[in-house]
């Protein structure tokens, strides 16, 4: 069998493996520990654009958490008019 068809099997093989463990997938918020720490932050934020930064950054991760405690704050302020 020539080289090739033998890298291209496995590579396919690896593709395969990768795709049926959820390699790569994101860690629900849920699964992951709430950073007191973090909450502080974004509690005691009074800079509308920062409080996007926090929020589009908990959006990005996947932090439920932080996303709820960002638009709370926002809301709280008055950001969203």
């Amino acid at each position: 069998m020539p080289q090739r068809i033998r890298w291209a099997i496995a590579a396919a093989g690896l593709a395969l493996a990768l795709a049926t463990t959820g390699c790569g997938q994101p860690v629900a918020s849920s699964e992951r520990p709430t950073n007191p720490s973090v909450i502080e932050r974004i509690n005691t934020e009074t800079d509308c654009a920062q409080l996007q930064v926090e929020f589009d950054r908990a959006e990005t991760d996947h932090h439920a958490d932080y996303m709820k405690a960002a638009d709370a704050r926002m809301r709280a302020l008055g950001c969203y008019r």
